[in-house]
Parts: C-alpha cells; structure tokens; sequence
C-alpha cells in the first residue's frame, strides 16, 4: 500500500487549519505543515494532528517554501493544500484509488472556489496530487505550479473527480484585498522577469478583486495572446472582457467577446447568459432567447449533477436566467417561451409567477398586491418588473406604482429611463425631465435618457437644450456603434433648427 503525504505550508490559520487537517486525517500517512512565521494557535492544532512541523524563513517567495515542504515529505504520494482548503467526503475513495498504483502521475483536482460576493461557486482545475519524486519542484513566487516540473520529469497528465472546496474566498472583502495585493507585488515582479500566459491571468484576477478592472483587463488581453492557453481560463478571460465592454458600452466588441466565448465553450451557463444580455442590446431577441434557453438547460444540468451526486459545480442562480428569458420573451414578442420561463418561475416562486401573469393580463391589481410586488423587487428583477409593468393599461397603477419606489432606485438607470418614458406617454413632460436629468450625473448613464429627453426639448421646442443633450449623447455613446448612428440621424434631421440657434 502507497503512502500519502500531505505537504502544507501556514502562517496564522488557526481558523482555517482545524477543518483542512480533519478532512484528511483517515487518508493521509503523513502530515508536513511547514510555518514561514504564525503567532497565533496555528502549531498547536498541527500538533494535535500529530504533524511533523518545521520553520521557513519567509522570502516572499511560495515555490520555496513548498520546495522545503516537499523535501521533508517520505511519502510515495503527495497531495498539497493551503489551510482553508477542504477535500470532500466523497472524494475520499477517488484519491485511494487513484494513488493505488506506481504510475508517474500529476492528478488535476477541482478546486470550488466558494464565494459569497458572488452568486453561484467557480470551479478550476489544478495539479494537487502526485507521485513524490526528488526531481521534481514547484515555479512560481505566488499561485505556484507544479505541472511544468512534472511533465518534464515525463508525468502523465489525468483528470479527477476530486473535489477540494476553497473557503478562501469566501471572507470580506477588504481581505480578499489584502491577499491581491500581497500575491499582485511577486506576480509582478515575475512575470517581469518571466511573462507567461498564466502569470498574466493571475495578475489580471488580482486587479479584478481590487476592482482596478482596466489593468484587469490589460492583463487578460495579455493572457489571451499566448498559445495553448487552457479553456477554462479563456473562458474566464472572455466573460471578463465581454461584460467589462458591455458595461463601457462598447456593445460591438463586447459582442465580438462573447461570440468568441461561445466558439470556446458553448454549454457554459454563464457565457450564454451574458451572450443573451449582450444580443438583446442589438434588438436580436430570438437569438437571445435560444443562449438564455440553452444557460438554462446547461444550469440545470449541473445542479440536477449536484443533487444526484453530492457534486459542487458552476451553478448560476436559476432565478436570474429566468428573468432574463422572461424579459427576452417580451423583447421578441414570443409567447411561447414566455410561458416557458413563466411557467419554470412557479416553481421557484407561484407568488412573482402569479403576479406577473396578472399584470400581462391586464387584470385589476389592488393594493395588497401593489405591496406584494414592491416587496419582491430588488436589484436582479428589477428589469424584467419594469417591462412587464409597461404592459398595463392602467395608467394609475403604473404612476403609483413608479412613485412607490422611486427612493429604492433612484440610482438605477433602467428605472430612471422606464419612469421617464412613462411620464413622456401621459404628457407630464416636465416632470419626466426632472426624472431623467437626475440620471446625467450618474457615471452609467441610460443612453435611452438621452434619446428620451431629445423628444421632450423637441416637443417644447428648446433648441438649446436639444443642443446640450447632443453633446452629452455624443460623448456617452461614442463607443456604441448602433447608438452614435441614431443619434446622429436625429441630429442631422434638426441640424437647420439648431443652425439658427
């Protein structure tokens, strides 16, 4: 029978290194926990777990101290973690079995990233289980790797089911910053003295937790220029750059982005959500509708894996790829799959389906369920709300209805430019300016406020103000192909009323 080693090394993870040690206590032979400096409880709990315990000197630098961790591991095989990393119960038997045998092997293991300030988990694959061997080392001052020594060392390569669950990003945000920021100054100063494609992509995922998303996106751009660039970090790398140009308003390219994420990965959820946010910009809703149809076959696929199976896997929140085929359906006039999305709506809320059914329907809605909705509502309904209420008839209940939550969102453009437009179709132009100015201050301006308050300054003939909403238009939709072109007709059609201005 082949032994295990688990190689690890600490600094301060009292809180973390119970629950590791513990998930890996009836499988492991041997426990090497290598400390660059903890002055909390950290070594007591490792003595607990009978750990053979040793000191590194840290020097900024976590390939040598894995190094040194793995020259004090016997074992025949090793499997290495960080303290707030777990393996599942179920990935017991796999790792038994798999290091049942002499072969020169690197296992790739999924690492769950689990993360409250997102809302589903991500999942990665990584070498973290292989044959010991005294030629073999880690590279890499942060996010070392051990795979480029293996296959030199003549390693085959295998994926696993292995599950490890990552708690580590699943801590404030502040603190999730403070690791970007300790890990960005040796990715940096690495990749300047070696560039590679996964340096690039770590250096870029640093810059996102930090939210500085246009260094973010240098370094993804970087990452992609590389050959052989695995394709689940492409997968990343075109969703970030996808939604980054989406929210800059560069629809044209976010399109291009995304049509490339589909190329790269057509069953991944995420990319085809994003693929039907991003064709529903260009009014191409039946297209939309078939990505948002196919996020949520491919969702459900994976969350029916995690119940049958125990499996943690890249699940969205089914919830949000309803409402966005819902708001689809609308754009595309396409009854059908309107009732579809309805219809899988009931099974997660019969109370949203019932009411929404209603207002379609143009039926009477009291006040109970006027509160009932303005309840319901938050940030990722609030879209596909607004256009159902758009439906009805009764203007009353609408301008209730938009009045009840203006202090709620306010700052929320789609609001602001639905209840501008409302405003418009009643005749209460002056008040629908006051509504839609609010928004030119924001930094995401609605482009649909421009075009909305053009028609009100035309109505009343301001021509100054016509002139000063132009320059304003220009100036938020210079990146936006399909508007810049609108906007520039409008504009050519009251050039000679502006001349005369």
């Amino acid at each position: 029978m082949f032994k295990i080693t688990l190689s690890m090394i600490v600094k301060n993870e009292e809180n973390y290194l119970p629950g590791c040690l513990e998930s890996v206590k009836d499988i492991v032979d041997e426990i090497v926990i290598v400390d660059t400096g903890s002055t909390d409880g950290t070594l007591e709990i490792a003595e607990k777990f009978n750990a053979k315990i040793f000191r590194f000197e840290w020097i900024k630098d976590f390939s040598a101290a894995r190094n040194f961790a793995l020259s004090k591991s016997n074992g025949d095989w090793i499997l290495y973690l960080d303290a707030d990393e777990r393996i599942s119960e179920k990935s017991k038997k796999e790792i038994q079995r798999l290091t049942n045998k002499k072969n020169k092997l690197g296992i790739n293991c999924n690492i769950v990233n689990l993360d409250d300030h997102k809302d589903a988990p991500t999942l990665m694959k990584y070498i973290r289980l292989f044959r010991n061997d005294k030629n073999i080392s880690f590279t890499g001052k942060a996010h070392e790797q051990i795979e480029a020594s293996l296959i030199k060392q003549g390693y085959k390569i295998i994926d696993s089911k292995i599950e490890i669950i990552h708690l580590g990003y699943n801590v404030s945000k502040d603190k999730l910053k403070q690791k970007a920021n300790r890990n960005l100054e040796l990715l940096l100063n690495e990749y300047n003295e070696n560039p590679t494609s996964y340096g690039a992509y770590q250096i870029a995922n640093s810059y996102s937790v930090l939210d500085d998303m246009e260094k973010s996106i240098f370094y993804t751009k970087k990452t992609l220029e590389y050959k052989n660039v695995r394709k689940e970090f492409k997968s990343v790398c075109y969703l970030r750059i996808a939604d980054f140009e989406m929210q800059k308003g560069n629809l044209q390219l976010a399109k291009e982005t995304i049509d490339k994420a589909i190329n790269n990965d057509r069953n991944h959820p995420l990319i085809n959500l994003l693929a039907s946010h991003i064709y529903q910009q260009f009014n191409q809703n039946e297209e939309a509708l078939r990505f948002c149809k196919n996020a949520f076959k491919q969702n459900e696929i994976l969350t029916r894996k995690n119940r049958s199976k125990n499996v943690l896997d890249i699940v969205i929140n089914t919830k949000k790829i309803i409402y966005n085929g819902i708001l689809a359906s609308l754009n595309a006039n396409n009854i059908k799959e309107l009732e579809f999305f309805l219809n899988k709506l009931s099974k997660h809320s019969n109370t949203e389906r019932e009411l929404f059914q209603k207002i379609l329907e143009n039926n009477l809605i009291n006040k109970n369920e006027l509160n009932e909705l303005f309840n319901l509502l938050n940030e990722h309904n609030i879209e596909v709300i607004l256009k159902i209420m758009e439906r009805h008839n009764d203007n009353n209940l609408k301008l209730e209805f938009y009045s009840d939550i203006y202090n709620r969102f306010n700052n929320n453009s789609k609001y602001i430019s639905s209840f501008g437009s409302f405003l418009i179709s009643i005749g209460q132009l002056e008040e629908a300016e006051i509504i839609l100015r609010t928004s030119l201050e924001s930094e995401n301006v609605n482009p649909a406020v421009i075009f909305y308050l053009i028609s009100i300054y035309v109505e009343q003939g301001k021509l100054n103000k016509i002139k000063e909403t132009i320059l304003i238009g220009e100036r938020i939709t210079e990146n936006n192909t399909l508007l810049k072109t609108r906007l520039n007709d409008i504009k050519n059609k009251i050039v000679p009323l502006l001349a005369a201005v």
